[in-house]
């Protein structure tokens, strides 16, 4: 260096030269803790990584305690420190730098302090974050700064803030001015939000997306850490700082004595700088790329230290690309950002990674993760074909074993023709003889026509025999002709999928069943049994993996087919109606499900009889399907009768650990669990549990029909108030369903559907929306061409707006609420019980809105609804009869008001929690008109009763739940009323704290919390 070289100024230099290492080493573990012995050596690491002599490392580390007791330097090196971290002191608050007013300090690094700041020269609106940069000696190095930003100003893209401005403050200290991130630092981000590893990884995508960006415009970040990439709300990544690092570098190095490399050691920090940049090398790309290894590795740590749960990434390969990015050789490494952008991209997507093992075996194992719905169709038309073809080998085996018969028998016949002959030989042989002795030949000749006789009925039975093997092997022949072509047509779906035959691999699951179809469209006229056949089997095939509308339309087109034919097979027909009543049911449809199931109960029973066992469990079936459709419909104890006798049937013929007697019991389980008696309640989780056993037992945890019994039974248990229980059941049911059906699948969307309303239940708010979000939005519930969506997914969206209207969010509980109704009257009666559901909770939301009119329209049409489907004496209908009182008090029509609360049979309306809560508080409300009317003085009574209902409600879901703080605050606006606004206050501010962060920003509760915790004074 030119100026070192100077013998006047020798010691002057050699002291700037010191005061400048110190600095740069200060400023480069200045951000560093160092309290504890493990801070202390890691500090002390990071020093030393620097080049630092141990006289340099223990200055540092006496400067930082100094710094850390504000310590007032009064020697030139301790001087030239403080003026470094005079910004950590100094606030800037308030002050206006060019067209900005600083807000509050946002930040604190190496390279200076970080201000809020809003703009104020009237032009518009806007906030940012503006940065001083510290450490800038000269004028020169000013300008030269101000000449710099230019070129990362022309940085445009969505991942890196950009550099809006830039000059100097009055007091000479430059500054930037960057877009202001409303986020935490990306480890932040993560650790809060429990991201998981796929979370991790896609952020790291859109990060390494912009630092390629920045390395094709020739500029490099080399500072990158968590401190400098945040991740705003809407979980997008910002990266701060891009190119300040190098611009800064290239800056200082024309200020002052030291070069480019040197000055790059103040402003990186060590514990995410690359080998090269520690020692001063010159710097690449491979610098970022090294940093930004770093920072993912430190994120899948953490992730792995707080997650036990399965991994849908794999951890081998994350790290392996760890271990590329982040290898001390340079020219291991990556050689781009967006090379190591698409080994990220390639993990998400299943594809094989670069980084990993190369191994065949590898990329077949990841070929098979990234196909594996296709797979599982494959896996289910081939079971279901092999269950088809194994029926026709066995009649094709049959038809051998009567052939073989034949065969014997012709042999017989054969050996008797054989015997005929001979015995002809004989008589002619006797007639020879009886020309020599007259007697002799008399008794031969009757010999011999005896023989003849027996020799022509042998030939007769031959014949007879002959026929028969030949019409035996007739019937093999067409047997084992219809046994190739279903052999030949179900594999034959699947040449277009093998690429050794020159078929894309990548065809969909869908793509091959919609293939199968239109092959058996094309089938003539006269194999309608065997298409009708083919189609039963591709109809359960949709139905077990989720595709419910297509399964329906192939049990259609079974039925049309075999209505139509002249010899129709009827039993064909009955399994396809049995069937499309399952799937109505499912599809929340019982009504239909209803008619189907009956059509195909009354075409067993009236089959012929060739085999009583075979016939009585038909019979059980169909008994089995008409209850479940009418468990569909809360017609409980009709639907009992059946599935008692299907029961029995199937017990006694199949014995009690048969997949059809768990099928049973399940349904029985479902039945009993519709009911309010807790006796009643209790046996529908006996039942259930009888039926996971068998199911356990039968087909392992994890197969479909054993899901079904675990999801129900958990849905049991929430209704029981057994949460705990039933929360982790219904996760794991979810995550099981979408591995065995893919994303795209109804069944998948019912167990979001079922798990977000046991969350829900716990209170567990934000999750239970993001299920039920999940289950509205699946494809399987996609509306058809007429537009109309299934009733499944009105079910969803009704859930959804339960949990608005308990929260607060009243507008947003309307709309949803509407969205449901519209599609149950598209797609059901106008009398439907499900519709009835629907306009009940519609009705009961408008109460709280104070749209009392139209409330009422729709209480009216659902409690005539409930009443002639269910009966007066059903809780749904007394439910609606309570929410009617209510309309009538808020409207002041008191006398019908207590007209209808007479009718209400407390010992029924007590047996659900919500329903009696509902029904307390309509008698409180009630009682309090009256004493308004009749300007009676004692409050104590009405409010005794508003009081009754906390107790109830406690018990039933917790002290923090909102149902019980809603009972609570009740009391708190009945005591204002009585005048006793202290007591109001006191409660409301007591219960504030619990009930507040649970709501809704709209939610009215606000409003009413904060006029009672305002009373104070007591009348």
């Amino acid at each position: 260096m030119a100026n070192l070289a100077s013998p006047v100024n020798a010691h002057a230099d050699e002291s700037s030269v010191a005061l400048t290492r110190l600095k740069t080493l200060f400023a480069a573990v200045c951000d560093m803790p160092h309290e504890t012995d493990a801070d202390r050596f890691l500090l002390d690491a990071s020093i030393a990584a620097l080049d630092a002599t141990d006289d340099e490392r223990i200055a540092v580390r006496r400067l930082l305690d100094k710094d850390k007791s504000n310590f007032t330097p009064t020697n030139p090196v301790s001087a030239m420190l403080s003026n470094l971290q005079s910004e950590t002191r100094i606030s800037r608050s308030g002050t206006r730098v060019g067209a900005w007013t600083l807000k509050d300090k946002i930040g604190q690094g190496g390279m200076g302090a970080v201000y809020r700041a809003e703009r104020v020269d009237g032009q518009f609106q806007q906030t940012v974050a503006i940065k001083f940069l510290s450490g800038f000696s000269t004028t020169n190095a000013a300008a030269r700064l101000v000449a710099e930003r230019q070129t990362l100003a022309a940085l445009e893209h969505p991942h890196i803030a950009r550099l809006i401005d830039g000059g100097t403050a009055d007091d000479g200290k430059p500054y930037i001015v960057m877009d202001y991130v409303d986020g935490l630092d990306i480890s932040a981000h993560c650790l809060k939000l429990t991201a998981s590893l796929k979370d991790i990884v896609g952020l790291m995508v859109s990060v390494l997306e912009a630092v390629s960006y920045a390395h094709q415009k020739l500029i490099l970040h080399c500072d990158l850490k968590p401190a400098n990439i945040l991740v705003d709300r809407d979980n997008r990544p910002k990266l701060l700082d891009f190119g300040i690092a190098e611009m800064v570098s290239r800056t200082e190095a024309d200020g002052t004595t030291l070069g480019i490399n040197k000055i790059r050691e103040s402003i990186f920090t060590p514990r995410y700088a690359s080998p090269e940049q520690r020692q001063g090398m010159p710097l690449s790309t491979a610098t970022d790329i090294y940093s930004l290894g770093v920072v993912l590795r430190e994120l899948v740590t953490e992730f792995t230290s707080r997650s036990d749960r399965k991994k849908p990434l794999s951890l081998r390969e994350v790290n392996a690309i760890i271990s590329r990015a982040t290898h001390a050789d340079i020219s291991v490494r990556y050689r781009s950002a967006g090379e190591m952008r698409a080994d990220l991209i390639r993990l998400l997507t299943l594809q094989p990674v670069s980084a990993f093992d190369g191994s065949l075996a590898y990329q077949l194992q990841k070929m098979l993760m990234r196909r594996w719905p296709a797979m599982l169709a494959i896996s289910a038309l081939l079971i279901g074909a092999v269950g088809f073809t194994h029926g026709l080998v066995r009649e094709r085996d049959r038809a051998l074993r009567a052939e073989k018969m034949a065969a014997t028998e012709l042999a017989r016949a054969l050996s008797a023709e054989d015997l005929a002959r001979a015995e002809r030989d004989r008589a002619q042989v006797s007639e020879l003889r009886a020309t020599q002795r007259e007697l002799e030949a008399i008794e031969s000749r009757k010999a011999a026509v005896s023989g003849r006789d027996r020799a022509l009925r042998a030939e007769a039975l031959s014949r007879v025999e002959t026929l028969r093997a030949l019409q035996a092997e007739t019937k093999t022949q067409i047997e084992s002709a219809n046994t190739r072509e279903a052999r030949d047509f179900l594999f034959s779906l699947f040449d277009g999928a093998d690429p050794n035959l020159g078929g894309n691999p990548k065809i969909s699951a869908s793509d091959l069943l919609s293939r199968g179809r239109e092959r058996i469209a094309k089938l003539p006229l006269e194999q309608a049994e065997f298409k009708s056949s083919l189609l039963l089997v591709l109809g359960r095939i949709h139905e077990n993996i989720g595709l419910s509308n297509e399964a329906k339309a192939l049990y259609r087109e079974v039925i049309d087919i075999e209505s139509r034919a002249i010899t129709g097979n009827a039993a064909h027909r009955a399994t396809a109606l049995g069937r499309l009543a399952i799937v109505e049911h499912n599809s929340e449809n019982s009504a239909a499900g209803e008619i189907s199931a009956r059509q195909s109960l009354a075409i067993r029973q009236a089959l012929p009889v060739t085999d009583m066992k075979v016939h009585q469990l038909r019979i059980a079936d169909a008994q089995n399907t008409l209850g479940v459709a009418l468990n569909g419909l809360s017609r409980q104890a009709e639907a009992r009768g059946f599935l008692n006798d299907s029961l029995a049937t199937r017990e006694t013929l199949l014995g009690v650990n048969s997949e059809e007697v768990a099928s049973t019991l399940h349904n029985l389980g479902i039945n009993y669990s519709r009911s309010i008696e807790p006796a009643e309640n209790q046996m529908a989780e006996e039942y259930y549990r009888r039926s996971l056993a068998i199911k356990n037992q039968l087909f392992g945890k994890r197969h479909p029909k054993t899901l079904n019994t675990i999801v129900v039974l958990a849905n049991l248990l929430g209704r029981q108030r057994r949460l705990n229980d039933a929360e982790p059941l219904l996760a794991e049911a979810h995550q099981t369903r979408l591995l065995l059906h893919g994303e795209t699948s109804e069944l998948v969307a019912a167990a979001a559907n079922e798990w977000a309303s046991v969350l829900h239940d716990m209170g567990r708010y934000r999750e239970a929306t993001t299920r039920y979000l999940e289950a509205m939005n699946n494809p399987a519930r996609s509306a058809d061409t007429s537009g109309r969506r299934p009733v499944s997914y009105a079910v969803a969206v009704n859930n959804l707006a339960t949990l608005y209207e308990e929260i607060g969010d009243l507008a947003r509980a309307e709309d949803n609420y509407r969205v449901s109704l519209a599609a149950r009257t598209a797609r059901l009666a106008a009398d439907d019980l499900s519709v009835a559901r629907l306009e009940h909770n519609l009705g009961r939301l408008l109460l709280k809105r104070a749209k009392f009119g139209e409330a009422e329209t729709l209480l009216t049409r659902a409690y005539q609804t409930r009443l002639t489907k269910l009966g007066v004496n059903n809780i749904d209908t007394q439910d609606t009869l309570v929410s009617l009182a209510v309309n009538d008090i808020e409207s002041a029509a008191v006398t019908r008001a207590q007209t209808r609360l007479q009718n209400v049979d407390v010992n029924i309306i007590s047996r659900r929690k919500t329903s009696h809560l509902a029904y307390l508080r309509a008698r409180a409300m009630l009682a309090e008109t009256m004493l308004v009317q009749n300007t009676a003085s004692d409050w104590t009574p009405t409010v005794n009763l508003w009081r009754l209902r906390v107790p109830l409600a406690s018990a039933e879901f917790g002290k923090s739940h909102l149902h019980t703080l809603r009972t609570e605050m009740d009391v708190a606006q009945a005591l204002a009323r009585a005048g006793d606004n202290v007591a109001a206050a006191t409660l409301a501010r007591e219960i504030a704290p619990r009930m507040t962060p649970q709501l809704a920003t709209n939610a009215p509760d606000h409003a009413k919390m904060t006029a009672l915790m305002s009373l104070s004074a007591s009348r």
